[in-house]
């Protein structure tokens, strides 16, 4: 992040206040409690995909992340 402009920076921090907001609807939606960890490393990975599309990274995150709904 350190080798961002400035506006690249605020767009960042756009994307990630929003994808927190969307991470609280997404668990709300399916009807689960997160913990915060839960809850930032969803927004964390919602964010992730907006900028890299569908990784091999993204794809085990969201593995991991079924298996914590699933519980």
């Amino acid at each position: 992040m350190n080798n961002m402009n400035p506006e690249e920076k605020r767009q960042l921090y756009i994307v990630r206040q929003s994808q927190v907001e969307r991470a609280i609807e997404y668990w709300t939606l399916i009807g689960k409690q997160p913990s915060s960890i839960e809850l930032l490393s969803t927004a964390d990975l919602f964010t992730e995909y907006i900028f890299n599309g569908v990784t091999d990274n993204i794809k085990a995150r969201t593995k991991k992340l079924d298996s914590v709904i699933n519980k």
